[in-house]
C-alpha cells in the first residue's frame, strides 16, 4: 500500500479533530434581515451565525454571542417578540431596535424572562409603518435553535368606540362619510364657543359659582372648558362644571405654589405642566366625555373653591367649547313613500275612540330611495298646520333594499295636514290630512261620499284603496257602501275611521 506524505496524513488528521463548517445562517446579518409578520411564529437558528459586536447593549443584557435578525412593521401599538416555546433548545437573549441597521436604536433587551426560564422575551412600543428589528442571540457565547413568536397589538381608528375600525364602518354601511375623509360622520363635530367674562372674587377658604343658560339645543358630541383665574396659589382651587345633574372635575388642587391659570380643558390634553402662569390644553381630572349624548341646551354651572388659607383670587372668565355632531348629508334620491300616496291618511293605528280629539294617525312612515345609506333622522322633519309643536322625528330604521322606516314621538295630530320633508327641501314627501271615507276630498265624510264611492267602485273617477276600503278588508267592493252608510248613520265610536271632523285646507294640493 501506497504511504501518505506526512504532512498529508497532518492534515487529513486535523481536519478529523474539528467538527464540520457549519452553513452561515441567510440572516446573520442585520442588512439580511428575515420579515416576519405580525402574530407569526417562525423556526430559527444561530447555529454557524458570528456575534453583533458592532450593536449598543440596552434593557438588561448585552450582546454575547452570535445571533441573526429579523423584521417587523410596527402596527402603532405594542409589539411582543419571543422565544418561550417548545422549539428553543438553549439559553436565549433577545433585543429590539428602530431601524435601520447603520444607526440602529436598541428599544428593548432580555436575557431570561421570569415566565419562561432561560428564554426571552421583549415588548415594546411602535410608529405604525416603521420597520423593527429583532435579534436572537444566546448566553457566554451560547447557540442553538429557537422557535420566535411575535404578537402586535391592532392600532385603528375607531372614533365611534364600537371596536370596528373606522374604514370597516364605513366600508360596510354601518357609518356613512359624506364628505370622503375617512371619518364617520358620527364622530365629526361643528363647535361653538361660548364665552363668559365674569370677574368675580374667589374668596379665601370659599367658593364661586357661576351659573350660564344656553338657549341652544343639539345632542352634546364633545366639551372642552377653558377657565382663566387669577390666584397665588393654584394648589388651593377645586374647579368643577356642571350640566343637567352631572358634575365633572376638571382641577384638584394641582401645581402646589403656582399663580395663575389659563387652561383649556380637554380629554385629549396632555398631563397637566405646572407653571406660573399654567398655561396650555391639559387633561381634566375627570373625563369631560360625561356629558356627550346630553342636551347643550339648559344650565351650565362653573363652581372653584378656595380649600387652603391665605392666598385669594379672581374667575376672570370661562369658556364652553361644544362639538356638535354634523348633520349628515342626505345624498339619497326619494324614489317613493310606501306608507300612503301624497294626499292620504291611514287611521288604522291604535286611538281612543269617541272622542275626535284624541284621534290619532300614524308615527311612522316608510320610504324608499335610490340610496339609503346616508339616509338619517337628520335627513326628516315634520310640520303641521295647526301652529303646535309637530312630531319629532326620533329615528330611521334600515328596511333593506334601500327602504327606510321613520319613526315619531308621537302619532300626528288628528284633523291637521302634516308634511313630511326631507334634506331642507320645502316640498313635502307625505301631505296628510284626509280621511279614509272621505271619498270625495272634500274635508269631511258625508252622504255625496257614498255617490263617490259607487262611482269609483264602478271605474268612475280616481280613487285610492285609502279612501274606499270602508270595511279595511284589504279590498274595495260592494261592502264598503254598507259600511259607510253604517257609518255615516251614526254608529257612535269607529276604531277605524274619521267622521265629521274638518280639516283646514290642503297645505300642498
Amino acid at each position: 500500500m501506497r504511504r501518505l506524505p506526512l504532512n498529508i496524513v497532518a492534515v487529513v488528521g486535523a481536519a478529523m479533530l474539528v467538527s464540520p463548517v457549519l452553513a452561515q445562517p441567510s440572516n446573520d446579518l442585520c442588512e439580511n434581515a428575515i420579515p416576519v409578520a405580525c402574530n407569526s411564529f417562525t423556526l430559527g437558528t444561530t447555529v454557524g451565525a458570528t456575534t453583533d459586536n458592532g450593536f449598543a447593549a440596552c434593557g438588561d443584557t448585552g450582546i454575547t454571542s452570535p445571533g441573526v435578525w429579523y423584521a417587523v412593521i410596527g402596527t402603532g401599538g405594542m409589539v411582543v417578540a419571543d422565544t418561550c416555546s417548545g422549539s428553543t433548545t438553549y439559553d436565549t437573549k433577545i433585543h429590539a431596535f428602530r431601524g435601520p441597521c447603520q444607526g440602529a436604536v436598541c428599544v428593548a433587551g432580555n436575557d431570561d424572562d421570569p415566565n419562561c426560564g432561560l428564554s426571552s422575551r421583549v415588548q415594546f412600543g411602535t410608529v405604525a409603518g416603521e420597520v423593527y428589528l429583532i435579534l436572537v442571540s444566546g448566553f457566554g457565547g451560547a447557540t442553538g435553535d429557537f422557535g420566535l413568536n411575535v404578537a402586535c397589538e391592532q392600532v385603528f381608528e375607531d372614533c365611534n368606540g364600537n371596536g370596528v375600525p373606522d374604514e370597516d364602518d364605513i366600508d360596510n354601511g354601518t357609518s356613512t362619510d359624506c364628505n370622503n375623509n375617512g371619518i364617520p360622520d358620527e364622530c365629526e363635530n361643528d363647535y361653538t364657543t361660548y364665552t363668559f367674562d365674569v370677574n368675580l372674587p374667589i374668596p379665601d377658604l370659599g367658593s364661586v359659582s357661576d351659573t350660564q343658560n344656553i338657549g341652544d339645543s343639539g345632542t352634546i358630541g364633545d366639551v372642552n372648558v377653558r377657565v382663566v383665574i387669577t390666584h397665588t396659589f393654584l394648589g388651593d382651587l377645586i374647579i368643577d362644571v356642571e350640566h343637567n345633574l352631572t358634575t365633572v372635575r376638571l382641577w384638584d388642587r394641582q401645581c402646589s405654589s403656582n399663580d395663575n391659570m389659563d387652561v383649556i380643558f380637554d380629554d385629549a390634553g396632555d398631563p397637566v405642566i405646572c407653571g406660573t402662569p399654567t398655561i396650555g390644553t391639559f387633561e381634566p381630572v375627570q373625563p369631560l366625555s360625561a356629558f356627550n349624548g346630553d342636551d347643550l341646551f339648559g344650565d351650565w354651572t362653573l363652581t372653584v373653591s378656595d380649600n387652603a388659607g391665605l392666598d385669594i383670587g379672581t374667575l376672570n372668565s370661562w369658556e364652553l367649547i361644544i362639538g356638535i355632531p354634523r348633520v349628515v348629508c342626505c345624498t339619497g334620491i326619494l324614489i317613493s313613500s310606501d306608507t300612503i300616496p301624497d294626499g292620504g291618511i291611514d287611521a288604522r293605528e291604535e286611538h281612543e275612540f269617541c272622542d275626535p280629539a284624541t284621534l290619532t294617525g300614524l308615527s311612522s312612515f316608510e320610504f324608499t330611495f335610490d340610496d339609503s345609506s346616508t339616509i338619517t333622522a337628520d335627513c326628516f322633519s315634520v310640520s303641521e298646520t295647526g301652529g303646535g309643536s309637530p312630531p319629532n322625528v326620533v329615528s330611521v330604521d334600515d328596511l333593506g333594499g334601500n327602504r327606510v322606516r321613520l319613526n315619531l314621538d308621537r302619532p300626528i295630530t288628528a284633523g291637521q295636514w302634516t308634511t313630511v320633508g326631507y334634506n331642507g327641501i320645502q316640498r313635502s314627501l307625505v301631505d296628510i290630512g284626509f280621511l279614509p271615507g272621505d271619498v270625495d276630498q272634500s274635508g269631511v265624510a258625508t252622504t255625496f261620499d257614498i255617490s263617490a264611492l259607487v262611482d269609483c267602485l264602478n271605474g268612475i273617477g280616481q280613487c285610492a284603496v285609502y279612501q274606499t276600503d270602508i270595511d279595511r278588508s284589504g279590498l274595495s267592493n260592494g261592502n264598503d257602501i254598507t259600511r259607510l252608510l253604517d257609518v255615516l248613520q251614526g254608529p257612535g265610536c269607529d276604531p277605524f275611521i274619521w267622521l265629521n271632523y274638518e280639516l283646514p285646507p290642503e297645505p300642498n294640493p
